[in-house]
């Protein structure tokens, strides 16, 4: 048809060849293919194109700057936080291990000072006297070890067998006013009330030791004689129950007997207790309390 207008090839040189793109032969399909013509031409696809990426944004210097910071600050704390378990793991070991060595030392100090406290107010010595009994032709000596304390109110005298009496160890506790008679031999304890007019208490009896020693007093021992039978046993809950720590610790694991003084007969006061202390069935214990020796005979 005379209006129909088909694109016209380029002009050929005779001896030269033409070469189409492949841009330009889609074109000329396109062209040609009647269902792209009977389309509307906005359906007509269009040659794609390689769109251009944006370009990328533009950091100014502050920005630049901001960053590093941002990332040097993050740095930081990170490096912070390490340092400070590596510090905590290092500091707390030794300050436990100085804490130990602190506690040890103060106890240490504590234990001299408490102790040298308590030896200075401790009195030790070794004293005797001689005494004369009615029922004895010569004197007979008497020597003990005597450990006093003025703080704890107590008296531990500690008396070699001699005669016929038994060794023994005398415990005075003021606090509770309780006398304990201890047998060695017998694996025994002995109790009974502290008799404080024949007792001298520990400042006195220091006093009189000391005097003693010095020569300003003379030795004239008043004698007494005490007889006592076995009454109750203690079981450990009632040696516990009377309060006594002296007493406890020497009585502990050993028989404990509550003594009950025996009133000496009409006879007894007249002819003496002689006869009573050479029985077989009774013990025998001498102990210089003071101004006095205590004869304790006590009937099983």
């Amino acid at each position: 048809m005379p209006n129909d207008k088909t694109p016209s090839s380029p002009p050929r040189s005779p001896g030269i060849p033409v070469v189409v793109s492949i841009e330009e032969k889609n074109k000329q399909a396109d062209a040609s293919n009647p269902v792209l013509s009977s389309l509307p031409q906005k359906y007509i696809p269009s040659t794609p194109t390689t769109m251009p990426l944006p370009p990328p944004p533009a950091y100014s210097e502050r920005d630049r700057e901001q960053g590093f910071i941002g990332r040097m600050k993050r740095k930081v704390r990170r490096n912070a936080k390490l340092n400070e378990e590596r510090i905590s793991a290092i500091c707390v070991p030794i300050f436990l291990t100085w804490l130990l060595v602190a506690s040890f030392f103060a106890g240490l100090l504590f234990y001299r000072y408490f102790g040298h406290r308590a030896a200075e107010s401790t009195f030790y010595r070794w004293c005797g006297t001689d005494y004369l009994d009615s029922d004895m032709e010569e004197p007979q000596r008497l020597e003990q070890k005597l450990e006093i304390n003025q703080e704890e109110l107590y008296e531990r005298i500690q008396v070699p067998k001699f005669g016929i009496n038994r060794p023994a160890v005398f415990v005075h506790d003021f606090r509770k006013n309780i006398t304990a008679i201890v047998d060695i031999l017998g694996e025994r304890c002995f109790l009974k009330d502290l008799d404080r007019s024949l007792v001298a208490p520990p400042k006195n009896f220091i006093d009189l030791i000391q005097k003693m020693e010095k020569g300003y007093y003379a030795q004239n021992p008043r004698v007494i004689r005490e007889t006592y039978r076995v009454g109750d046993r203690l079981n450990p809950l009632e040696l516990k129950g009377l309060g006594s720590a002296m007493v406890s610790k020497h009585c502990q694991g050993k028989e404990v007997f509550r003594l009950e003084k025996v009133a000496p007969t009409p006879d007894e006061r007249f002819y003496g207790q002689r006869r009573r202390r050479d029985a077989p069935n009774s013990l025998n214990f001498a102990v210089l309390t003071g101004e006095n020796v205590e004869l304790e005979n006590i009937i099983l």
